[in-house]
């Protein structure tokens, strides 16, 4: 569903993390399940009752779910968190083919994410993923969080490229992507997880400029865009 046409190739390409390069959707329902047990609260029934959180801004999150003890439930999800993050939280497939085939073709690229920087930075090293990130830029490290345009702004700037922002990709899976990449300027694609394959992203208030079902997919059409170099080619999954 491309309602831009992308034929220019990106000079940038960001990324959000959770549901985007990482499945951390079930480990993030058992973390907010500890919070909820430590403060004798109803748990969520299920991943598919916490999916709906994915990607909102920290505060208003912590808000929506535990109202006026939002404070004491970051101390308690935070601690599971801190144990037990860098074994919980997987690489979604086809996401460290991107990242590669992204970096051995010369595209720099950064993450965007209302996680927590720490949090961030713990977990690309677990996966060795350093290498491949100019920019890091997590909860509270811009004056807002997404959707606002100032996370992704901010990583571009921290990263140092001298790009502009109309050549930056920015890649999520919810709405609160979309909306910070068109409001920052830049390109908005989506890659759809697993578990929102059916999810119709054109009925937004935000439109995203392309939209693939996987990793691989977005892979495929890199390497079908003429600029590609073709030597780089990588076989198809």
């Amino acid at each position: 569903m491309e309602r831009v046409a992308l034929i220019d190739f990106p000079k940038a390409v960001f990324f959000d993390w959770d549901g985007t390069l990482v499945n951390s959707l079930a480990f993030l329902t058992k973390a907010h399940n500890y919070a909820k047990t430590q403060m004798g609260l109803p748990l969520f029934a299920g991943d598919h009752e916490f999916q709906p959180y994915l990607g909102m801004p920290r505060d208003a999150l912590y808000a929506d779910i535990y109202g006026a003890r939002g404070e004491e439930a970051k101390v308690h999800f935070e601690t599971y968190v801190h144990q037990y993050h860098t074994e919980g939280v997987k690489p979604l497939k086809g996401a460290a083919e991107l990242l590669e085939l992204l970096y051995d073709i010369g595209i720099p690229c950064g993450v965007v994410s209302n996680k927590r920087s720490v949090f961030l930075r713990e977990e690309i090293k677990t996966f060795g993923w350093e290498r491949y990130f100019k920019a890091v830029v997590g909860a509270g490290d811009a004056p807002e969080d997404k959707p606002s345009a100032a996370p992704l702004l901010f990583a571009l700037e921290k990263s140092g490229l001298g790009v502009d922002i109309s050549d930056v990709w920015y890649i999520g899976d919810t709405e609160f992507d979309v909306a910070c990449a068109k409001r920052a300027g830049a390109r908005a694609i989506v890659v759809r997880p697993p578990y929102e394959q059916d999810k119709d992203f054109n009925v937004l208030p935000h439109k995203p400029d392309l939209i693939k079902n996987s990793s691989y997919d977005f892979i495929a059409f890199l390497q079908e865009m003429d600029a590609f170099p073709k030597s780089r080619l990588i076989a198809q999954q």
